[in-house]
């Protein structure tokens, strides 16, 4: 494995730690703390959750305080086979099974040591409701209200490309080619029995007629041939 995979693992998971801790804690103190700042007669429709929801919650609550310490012991055995071959533990980028389980420790301080220091600030920056964005960072801000630009790139790149091959499409394939096809056959189906209808007059000398005619075509043709 290349040497610089691991840690930049681990760099991405102690950012994403810390920036979890910051939005949720963020979406706390605005929704639990401070002055509402709904209006008074949304404010007095506001209740808590039923029961059946509530108690959903709760549970994944209790899931997610002690699942992770109860099931960590099993997750490693379960996990064991990745790392050992016949046998013998693979190590991590030579370090040694003591080193691994001391840099576990480390990591997993260090982890709580950040989910910690961002809950704080976001706790301190608002805690007095939506602060004032300073003008320096207002690029940053609209980086991030707009979501990086995704959508707009996505309906760039694919739906109005698509949307505008669809219209041609419908507008040329479908209404001038396809359509056209059909009509014309339809059209040519009328004008090829308008013009038989006027040889069926039911006059029987008119019917042999045609065939003396047809006959004596034939036999021209076969003559000259």
């Amino acid at each position: 494995m290349l040497p610089w995979i691991s840690p930049l693992l681990t760099a991405v998971g102690l950012v994403a730690a810390g920036i979890t801790a910051f939005y949720m804690w963020r979406l706390t103190t605005l929704t639990f703390f401070g002055a509402s700042r709904m209006d008074h007669d949304v404010e007095h429709h506001v209740h808590e959750s039923p029961v059946s929801m509530l108690g959903q919650l709760v549970i994944l609550a209790a899931l997610s305080v002690g699942g992770g310490y109860f099931l960590e012991a099993r997750l490693e055995h379960w996990l064991e086979p990745i790392f050992e071959i016949k046998g013998t533990r693979v190590p991590w980028q030579g370090l040694s099974h003591e080193h691994l389980e001391h840099a576990h420790h480390v990591l997993s301080v260090i982890s709580v040591l950040i989910a910690g220091g961002m809950t704080a600030l976001g706790i301190w920056l608002f805690r007095k409701g939506i602060p004032s964005i300073p003008k320096s960072i207002e690029p940053v801000q609209n980086l991030l209200e707009n979501k990086y630009w995704v959508d707009e790139g996505y309906a760039a790149a694919i739906v109005r490309p698509f949307w505008a091959i669809s219209r041609w499409l419908w507008r040329f394939v479908d209404a001038v080619v396809i359509d056209g096809v059909v009509n014309g056959v339809g059209q040519l189906a009328l004008a090829t029995g308008g013009a038989v209808r006027r040889w069926t007059t039911g006059n029987t000398q008119v019917y042999a007629l045609s065939i003396f005619l047809g006959l004596l075509g034939l036999v021209a043709a076969l003559t000259i041939g």
